[in-house]
């Protein structure tokens, strides 16, 4: 799944392991939160990947939603 996080946010989700940057992300500017999210394997994982999609949404849009 294509995500655009805040860049701090992407980085913590590459760290753990929830995610990859996409090959875009340094190569255009705006683009350095732009991750590729593995698919959730379990229930546990659903949750954690619903909440980075849920971060995203809020980045994009400024919204506050929880």
């Amino acid at each position: 799944l294509h995500a655009s996080l805040h860049p701090h946010t992407a980085r913590a989700a590459v760290k753990t392991g929830w995610a990859v940057m996409h090959p875009w992300a340094n190569q255009r500017e705006g683009w350095e939160g732009f991750v590729m999210l593995y698919t959730p394997q379990t229930n546990q994982e659903s949750k954690v990947i619903f909440q980075l999609i849920l971060d995203s949404y809020n980045f994009v849009t400024g919204e506050k939603t929880k």
